[in-house]
């Protein structure tokens, strides 16, 4: 069976919540346990929680801070299931038995995601990252990705290395795929947008994006060629 994980932050998004839930329940006929990790402090309530709940069975679970990109990570350790689903708050994944399936076919069980034309034509150089003794890969989760819940295991690296800090909980997109340490199954599509995903609360606008990406790519290699460098 599987989990599908939605992280959600700013109200002018929560309407898309029940399109995107009902989605999946018609489409990923396996999906028995939904999770939605709020990140607005609990101003996801009322009528439409009950719209949510109404849309399918859905475990909404309220962070006390903002815990970014960390909180669909966070959900995902509280699966149930071994194979983890997830999406963005702001697009409506329309393949998800192809994502599903590239996942399960491959015997590595990759990490598979969705991504827009221009981001997967420029995967191949854009998403590289060199470090001393090999590469590493980056890629995106928000427009619909399956991996194994197994995975997460990677982060404890970084968690061991440099604790639970604002890097790992905005940039954990970007660091738990290069964690991974081996290529991704990248499948093009085109994105259906939502409501929301480019307005000024789209994380890729804040001012601070582009130097914390920068750091999380920094530290994610000085761990890969640590792990290189120390002897098991």
């Amino acid at each position: 069976m599987i989990t599908a994980v939605i992280p959600t932050f700013h109200p002018a998004r929560f309407s898309n919540l029940p399109a995107i839930i009902e989605r999946i329940k018609r489409d990923v006929l396996a999906c028995d346990e939904i999770i939605v990790w709020d990140n607005s402090g609990g101003k996801l309530d009322g009528e439409v929680r009950e719209t949510v709940y109404h849309a399918g069975p859905t475990t909404i679970i309220t962070s006390a801070s903002n815990r970014f990109t960390y909180g669909r990570y966070q959900a995902a350790e509280l699966a149930s299931n071994k194979t983890i689903i997830t999406c963005d708050d702001d697009c409506l994944v329309e393949n998800w038995n192809e994502v599903i399936g590239r996942h399960l076919q491959e015997t590595s069980r990759a990490l598979v995601t969705n991504l827009g034309r221009g981001h997967a034509v420029a995967a191949p150089k854009r998403y590289t990252h060199r470090y001393p003794g090999g590469e590493c890969y980056e890629t995106l989760l928000g427009w619909g990705a399956c991996f194994a819940k197994s995975d997460l295991q990677v982060l404890n690296q970084y968690l061991a290395r440099y604790g639970e800090d604002e890097i790992l909980i905005r940039k954990a997109d970007r660091i738990f795929p290069m964690l991974l340490n081996r290529a991704h199954e990248i499948i093009e599509v085109k994105v259906n947008h939502l409501g929301g995903a480019s307005d000024d609360h789209a994380l890729y606008r804040r001012r601070d994006h582009w130097r914390l990406n920068r750091e999380a790519y920094a530290r994610v290699k000085a761990i890969l060629t640590r792990e290189i460098e120390t002897p098991t």
